[in-house]
C-alpha cells in the first residue's frame, strides 16, 4: 500500500468521498478532493510538519486495524525500510509504531533481502533462483 493519507478539503469534499479520512489508494483516486499527505516517503517519516506526524499515526493506526486479533492478544509488528535509512529514521518508526503495538521489529529491506531471501532480487527481475548471490 502506498503510504498516502489525505483529509477531505471542506465539507462538500466529505461528503463527496463520504469518509473523514482516505488512505493509498483511495487517497489517490479522491485526491483533487483531499489534502493529501505522504508521511512515508521513501520508507523514511518526514518530520517537522505536525500534519505529517498526524499522518504517519493514522496510517498506522489504519494499518493496525486491517489486522485481526483476538482481544486481549499482542500486536506484534515487522516494518520493512530502506537498507540505506538513517539509524535515526529507524528510531523515529519505532517511536511512532510503539505506541500501537507489543513488539516491533524494524528490517532494513536490502539486507533482510540478500541474507534471508537469496533469490527475490533475481526473482523480482525473471529470473530462476539458483542458490545464494555471490
Amino acid at each position: 500500500m502506498d503510504s498516502y493519507v489525505g483529509w477531505p478539503k471542506d465539507f462538500i469534499a466529505e461528503k463527496v468521498v463520504g469518509k473523514p479520512i482516505l488512505f493509498g489508494k483511495e487517497a489517490l483516486e479522491n485526491r483533487l478532493s483531499l489534502n493529501l499527505s505522504r508521511p512515508l516517503a521513501r520508507g523514511v517519516i518526514k518530520e517537522g510538519l505536525e500534519k505529517d506526524e498526524e499522518a504517519v499515526r493514522e496510517l498506522f493506526k489504519y494499518l493496525l486495524d486491517q489486522v485481526t486479533t483476538k482481544k486481549g492478544e499482542p500486536v506484534r509488528a515487522v516494518v520493512g525500510v530502506p537498507a540505506e535509512s538513517l539509524k535515526s529514521s529507524k528510531i523515529a518508526i519505532k517511536k511512532a509504531f510503539s505506541q500501537y503495538t507489543d513488539a516491533l521489529m524494524v528490517v532494513g529491506v536490502r539486507t533482510f533481502c540478500r541474507g534471508l531471501w537469496a533469490g527475490c532480487a533475481q526473482q523480482r527481475h525473471g529470473h530462476r533462483y539458483r542458490g545464494r548471490h555471490r
